[in-house]
């Protein structure tokens, strides 16, 4: 790309290698993601509020399940991924949209 035309580039975020801290952000961010739950609960506990799953809620349990793990925690996957030892394929970015209009 020309430096001349106007572009932005996302920076990587740090992610840990170390295993140690990878076992504490884990611990804590599993904490992290009950406070969340809690949080939705008692807001939901309210009679005039009814619960409905919203991709909201998904990204906030994500964001606190894999911050400071994972450079995607709290955004949808652009891609497909992969689960090692598992026959199971989860849909790919396009298809998994289908899906959160059937959950949320």
């Amino acid at each position: 790309m020309d430096d001349r035309t106007r572009h932005s580039k996302a920076e990587a975020v740090e992610v840990t290698g170390d295993p140690a801290e990878l076992a504490r952000l884990e611990a804590y961010n599993v904490l992290k993601q009950y406070r969340e739950i809690e949080e939705m609960v008692g807001y939901f506990l309210e009679p005039d509020r009814p619960f409905k799953l919203r991709p909201s809620h998904i990204l906030t349990l994500h964001r606190a399940a894999l911050e400071g793990i994972s450079s995607t925690a709290g955004v949808w996957r652009a891609g497909g991924v992969a689960i090692g030892g598992s026959k199971h394929t989860p849909p790919d970015a396009c298809g998994r949209d289908a899906y959160r209009g059937l959950l949320c």
